[in-house]
């Protein structure tokens, strides 16, 4: 399915846009109140996975 949103025009300089959106590293600093102040989150693994990781049969 495709969806097809309307152009956003913005007042800005197109190479700041471009390198924020293809630079991850200001999320924590310029967006830590929406969607960068959250630390990594942990991934539990399964007795299979922790198993085979740690070398135990």
């Amino acid at each position: 399915m495709t969806v097809r949103l309307p152009v956003l025009r913005v007042a800005a300089n197109a190479a700041m846009l471009i390198d924020d959106f293809l630079d991850e590293a200001h999320l924590p600093f310029v967006h830590a109140a929406a969607i960068g102040g959250a630390g990594p989150e942990p991934i539990p693994a399964d007795s299979d996975t922790a198993s085979r990781l740690s070398g135990a049969s």
